[in-house]
């Protein structure tokens, strides 16, 4: 859910279950950060992943959360458990960072971001979709759009360029 929608770990674990229309394909939230209502498209890889989640994995909770912790009394998880799950993630996959570089459920924001606007997404539906207000704050989610830039690139092969400048 974090790597397709971009939500923070927060609302992951507020994530209820009347907060899904499974008819429109929606996920309706009030964004815990900001207070700000946020409907996302529930893709088919995510709203798969939830549906067999919730009617297998997720154990006979009576806690209106879609996520609960795994043993009983099976209450609702916190963002930490979300941060932990997602640390968890990034060591299996082997995902190394450096002192200080932030590797935890924001990288998935980021990826997303970035995603979106691959698609061609405007900055102003990002910034919706990550919750942001300043388009300054979502400019720092959005990494460089390396095929969009190849794509928008200038054939420099007519200019005099001195050989191996640009390789």
């Amino acid at each position: 859910m974090l790597y397709y929608t971009g939500m923070r770990a927060c609302d992951v674990a507020a994530l209820r279950l009347d907060s899904i229309d499974w008819e429109l394909d929606l996920v309706e939230i009030v964004q815990a950060k900001t207070g700000v209502p946020l409907t996302l498209p529930l893709t088919a890889h995510v709203g798969n992943a939830v549906w067999d989640y919730v009617n297998g994995d997720r154990g006979a909770s009576t806690v209106p959360n879609v996520f609960v912790s795994r043993r009983w009394p099976y209450g609702a998880i916190s963002a930490d458990a979300v941060r932990s799950v997602s640390a968890k993630i990034f060591d299996a996959a082997g995902v190394r960072c450096t002192p200080g570089c932030r590797r935890g459920t924001h990288l998935f924001r980021r990826t997303a971001a970035t995603a979106m606007l691959g698609s061609g997404a405007e900055r102003s539906v990002i910034a919706a979709a990550l919750g942001h207000s300043s388009p300054v704050t979502t400019e720092r989610y959005i990494a460089a759009d390396v095929d969009g830039l190849r794509r928008r690139a200038i054939d420099v092969s007519g200019f005099p360029v001195a050989e191996g400048v640009l390789s």
